[in-house]
């Protein structure tokens, strides 16, 4: 299934759609306040990606700043623009941004980074389109080894359920790699709701230090990431096959 149409189904079973479910809205709040005053007086270009009912959109506007907001959802922009919490904005996926390079000065990205297929897509996207020391914030559920450990015993099923899209689980030190890797240096990271080491969510504060390096395929969990893949498809099966023979000899 195309995942524009699971997104916008899930819009529209929503029963309020204007409402946070949850009790991290005013922390995040909170947090970005303090990263926009660090800006001093200054009007920012801000991208909300995946803007969702567009409440931080409405945020970033009251503060005096211009905002894009972006979601892949057509259902959840026509609820923000009815509601006048965004004036207009754009259809998209964070993995491919139809936007131009260095446009913007900051980016918000809340609680979507562990739906996405590709992983590296939307903050490669994000660091092509902002300016050079611009600020990326985003928040990720948290995963430590005791909440990790609990949900394992407790709520393995309802954790983890089959029909859920949350498809990437990061701790403080994955995040982390992930952003270094497309060249962002994370400056600022805090743990948000519940008891310390059982967090809900984790915020992440980058700069963009330099333009982002290609997207690896895939990579051994323990290791950095090279520039691109070990293996193309042909050295792949050679060396898979070159393993094999050895097997063979040995037997």
């Amino acid at each position: 299934m195309n995942r524009s149409v699971l997104f916008e189904a899930d819009w529209r079973l929503k029963e309020n759609p204007l409402a946070e479910s949850d009790d991290i809205f005013a922390p995040r709040i909170a947090l970005l306040t303090e990263v926009l005053k660090t800006s001093g007086n200054r009007r920012l270009t801000i991208l909300d990606a995946g803007c969702a009912n567009g409440s931080f959109a409405a945020f970033f506007r009251q503060q005096y700043h211009r905002v894009v907001p972006c979601d892949i959802s057509f259902t959840a922009l026509t609820v923000a623009r009815r509601h006048h919490l965004i004036a207009d904005g754009v259809a998209c996926t964070v993995e491919a941004l139809p936007l131009k390079d260095q446009t913007f000065d900051a980016i918000w990205f809340g609680e979507s980074l562990a739906l996405l297929e590709n992983v590296h897509a939307a903050p490669s996207e994000f660091n092509r389109v902002l300016k050079p020391g611009g600020w990326l914030a985003l928040t990720t559920p948290y995963y430590g080894r005791l909440k990790s450990l609990a949900i394992v015993l407790f709520h393995f099923d309802r954790h983890f359920y089959p029909e859920d899209y949350r498809i990437r689980h990061f701790t403080r030190p994955s995040l982390t790699r992930v952003l270094k890797h497309n060249r962002f240096e994370v400056s600022q990271w805090k743990g948000i709701g519940r008891l310390v080491g059982f967090w809900q969510t984790q915020f992440a504060l980058s700069y963009k230090v330099a333009a982002p390096r290609p997207k690896p395929s895939w990579h051994r969990p323990d290791s950095d990431y090279p520039d691109t893949s070990p293996f193309d498809a042909n050295g792949y099966f050679a060396a898979t096959n070159a393993g094999n023979l050895r097997e063979a000899r040995r037997t």
